[in-house]
């Protein structure tokens, strides 16, 4: 199911307006963005939608990264590390990789403030490794994995992703930023030893227009590539935003209604430009507001309104969602006609049989079962054979 569902947002990109090839967009509401300096956790991990990991683990908490009395800093600084910095190794870089968000009371040379995302990434010289090829605590080409950090998507939608990264040190390192998708590469760029981003000139990448859908992982990850196998990792600054276009947290789900009665169908979106804008659509064809004898209504809105329903408004019903940067339809939910619900109780139990010989010999017109003039017994035939087939 997954593969039609990406072609669909694959598809709805044809529909983009406003933003073309890589051009930067509007400036972002914060509150409808996922940013990694805000959304930071030093209690979870997991942190809500962020992971901090070594490779495929996620990484323990460790409140005192260098134990004071430190060289480094004035005030024990947490983050997620394999270990203080201390272990496993002569070098005193056991504890890399080691992402913490600074506390300010860095005592060595650096470029960032406090609040800045820092990565100490993977030291080959620690005795710990740095992936295949490095020595790990099971012996040559066991070391456990780069420095990253995943998103994973609680929506269906589409993003841009803007990345930032600089040198915490002018120091010589070569290191390899890579992101993927899904574990499919999206980006890939290299920063040789004589590259120098600074905080106030970052290195920025940005990848516009990208469909995600639920659950899909984000993964930002950031290799040591010095050439010598013993060569030290660095500190390097970094940050991950990812702006929502178009996000459906909410999709459509199938209704059933029964004559008469009322139902909706809803969906869920959010955007970081502008306002949403709704157009609900049924078997593909736009809907006017008071359509279909007048009941149809929030046509234009997040919920589509069903009332005094007939056989005729049943239908595969879905919502184009838009803002300013995109748009993108919904999935498609079936809103269903269950003529023998007589209680419009959304299942079919023996009250309705009750409740339609009651109206039957009310002699009311909602018991015409059969289409032929006037109430008798095949209106009763009707019913029953129409309750015992189900609403399926």
């Amino acid at each position: 199911m997954r593969l039609p569902e990406f072609n669909r947002l694959r598809a709805a990109l044809l529909m983009v307006a406003g933003v073309a090839g890589g051009a930067l967009l509007p400036a972002p509401a914060r509150g409808q963005s996922y940013d990694l300096r805000f959304d930071w956790s030093n209690t979870l991990n997991p942190g809500a939608t962020w992971m901090y990991r070594e490779g495929v683990r996620p990484l323990p908490l460790i409140a005192s990264w260098d134990p004071l009395p430190s060289t480094n800093w004035t005030t024990p600084q947490a983050g997620w590390a394999v270990g203080p910095s201390g272990a496993g190794g002569a070098a005193g870089g056991g504890g890399t990789p080691f992402w913490f968000r600074s506390n300010g009371s860095e005592t060595f040379e650096h470029d960032w403030v406090a609040g800045d995302i820092i990565v100490r990434t993977r030291d080959g010289a620690d005795g710990t490794g740095n992936g295949a090829g490095h020595n790990g605590p099971g012996g040559p080409g066991t070391g456990n994995g780069h420095g990253n950090f995943v998103w994973t998507s609680p929506l269906d939608g589409i993003v841009t992703l803007v990345c930032t990264i600089w040198k915490g040190q002018p120091v010589s390192q070569y290191h390899r930023l890579i992101l993927t998708q899904n574990g499919l590469p999206i980006g890939d760029n290299s920063f040789a030893s004589n590259i120098y981003y600074t905080r106030a000139n970052p290195f920025i990448t940005q990848i516009p227009q990208l469909a995600v859908l639920r659950d899909d992982p984000i993964e930002w990850r950031l290799e040591n590539t010095n050439p010598a196998p013993t060569s030290r990792g660095g500190y390097f600054g970094v940050n991950l935003n990812i702006i929502v276009c178009i996000g459906l947290t909410r999709q459509p789900a199938p209704a059933l209604a029964c004559p008469g009665g009322n139902t909706s169908v809803s969906v869920q979106a959010r955007t970081s430009y502008g306002t949403l804008t709704y157009r609900w659509r049924k078997n593909g064809v736009p809907l006017l507001e008071g359509g279909s004898g007048g009941r149809f209504h929030g046509v234009f809105g997040p919920t589509l309104s069903i009332t005094n329903m007939t056989a005729a408004e049943a239908g595969s019903f879905d919502c184009v969602v838009g803002s300013v940067c995109s748009a993108m339809p919904s999935d498609a939910a079936t809103v269903s006609f269950c003529r023998a619900d007589f209680d419009c109780s959304g299942a079919l139990n023996v009250q309705d049989v009750f409740d339609f010989l009651n109206t039957w010999f009310a002699q009311d017109p909602r018991a015409e079962f059969d289409q032929m003039p006037g109430l008798g017994m095949g209106d009763i035939v009707e019913f029953v054979n129409t309750w015992f087939a189900g609403c399926g």
